[in-house]
């Protein structure tokens, strides 16, 4: 059946080890939800500290001397995953910077034929005419995505699906999370008890996700209302709170119970949709200046997020006031945004994991700015993203124009090409901590199987 498709190829990676976290038994999903893994291992325990020593032995004809190197693991991974990425064609390393939807039932020949030569990056999925209503329906779905895949490299792809509970929950099997806001209106008496309560929730989702072969979440929303509850996400209950400490305390305890269940979780929306009453989907948003979004905490989850160790951070389609770009001119959209991506997020903030866009196909707050997908596409690589998220489909005309524009930027622009390769990198960093890409042996050790995708863990950041 189709559990058995998906062991069969990643047994092909030689990932057992991690594998065995990564697709649970069906089984196992119902006694979830309590923070450990769906596959009844223990959460990994390792941290970016611990080191892997290596040994080196150098011999003359007069004397031996053997001396040790000591190596953080995820300094040995990233190592081994850029030798990877410089093996793979430039092709395959656009595409895995491309998660494209999936409409649910089946991969149709011509997606699957898409996936294989552009080496696709992932897939969104959602419940469109019950194609996600069990979980044997999903995993058959993740199943024929990952075949068409790795038919052409030796990269898994991601499958994601937006499960926030509540309003947005696009897959049918996971009925544990309430709307979020639910979770923030506790009283303060059963305040602990509300973010103990939204981490079973939140495993609970996780393990359906994991059993159904879907291994992210384009969750949970951490954004503050900052205008009066007329921000989007507070007037569709899709924010916790509007309290910075209950909002940071509640979506660490969400990310927390993705990791150990070992399903990517989704920080979003960058730099804050709550700072303004416009909706993205609808119009050009713009949310306060920089100085203001500090002042009045709207960066505090994010920056608890990142140093929780947060793999994925979402960008919005939103201006931030008196944002400059480089060259002067006035500040485009987060997600096409050099200076809120690179210079706020990465550099300022301190996030080295992955970024990626809200979607691209059809959201007002994009396509006015850049109504040409293939330059919307370019500008957003240039800017720093590293995932480009599309809810239609790879056989979307506009899809494959970014594509194609991307990998034709790459191939006569060498700082541009540098861009990508950077990207690439952090995609199958992380891929290959959650063992969807083959390590060679000297680098499987027991040390970098334990790393996980979130370092450093995150025990002790909920609740702080």
């Amino acid at each position: 059946m189709a559990f058995g498709a998906l062991w069969f190829v990643v047994g092909l990676f030689a990932i057992a080890g991690l594998a065995s976290g990564r697709y649970a038994a069906t089984e196992s999903v119902e006694d979830s939800g309590s923070g450990g893994s769906a596959s009844g291992t223990s959460a990994p325990t390792a941290t970016a500290d611990e080191p892997v020593e290596t040994t080196t032995t150098t011999t003359t004809t007069t004397t031996t001397t053997t001396s040790t190197t000591t190596i953080a693991p995820q300094v040995l991974v990233r190592d081994a995953v850029e030798v990877l990425v410089d093996e793979m064609s430039l092709e395959h390393q656009v595409g895995q910077l491309f998660m494209t939807g999936l409409a649910g039932g089946a991969v149709s020949p011509t997606e699957a034929e898409l996936a294989t030569s552009w080496c696709l990056g992932g897939a969104f999925v959602v419940d469109s005419a019950n194609g996600l209503a069990s979980i044997e329906a999903s995993l058959g779905l993740a199943n024929g995505l990952v075949d068409a895949v790795v038919a052409g490299c030796p990269v898994a792809p991601f499958v994601s699906t937006d499960q926030e509970g509540g309003r947005v929950a696009k897959y049918p099997p996971a009925v544990a999370l309430r709307p979020p806001v639910a979770y923030g209106d506790q009283s303060a008496s059963d305040y602990l008890g509300a973010i103990d309560s939204l981490r079973v929730d939140a495993g609970a989702d996780a393990a359906a996700l994991l059993a159904g072969g879907l291994n992210m979440n384009l969750a949970p929303v951490v954004d503050t209302d900052r205008v009066g509850g007329g921000s989007l996400l507070a007037r569709q209950g899709r924010a916790f709170s509007a309290d910075t400490t209950a909002m940071t305390d509640l979506s660490l305890a969400f990310i927390e119970a993705h990791c150990l269940e070992n399903v990517v979780p989704v920080a979003k929306h960058f730099p804050n949709h709550g700072a303004t009453n416009v909706d993205s989907h609808r119009g050009e948003a713009t949310v306060f200046t920089e100085q203001q979004l500090r002042d009045d905490g709207s960066l505090v989850p994010f920056e608890r997020a990142i140093e929780a160790g947060v793999p994925l951070i979402m960008t919005g389609h939103l201006r931030m006031e008196g944002s400059v770009e480089p060259d002067g001119s006035a500040g485009l959209p987060a997600t096409a945004s050099f200076d809120i991506t690179t210079r706020l997020l990465r550099n300022d903030l301190g996030f080295d994991g992955v970024v990626i866009t809200d979607d691209l196909s059809g959201m007002a707050g994009i396509t006015r700015v850049f109504p040409d997908p293939g330059s919307r596409s370019v500008q957003i690589v240039r800017a720093g993203a590293d995932i480009l998220l599309w809810a239609t489909g790879p056989t979307d005309p506009d899809v494959q124009s970014g594509y194609g524009a991307v990998l034709a930027e790459a191939q006569v622009d060498d700082s541009f090409r540098a861009r990508v390769r950077e990207s690439a990198v952090r995609v199958l960093d992380l891929k290959a901590r959650m063992g969807l890409v083959e390590l060679p042996p000297e680098v499987s050790t027991p040390e970098i199987e334990a790393l996980g995708m979130c370092v450093p863990r995150l025990a002790s950041a909920a609740g702080n």
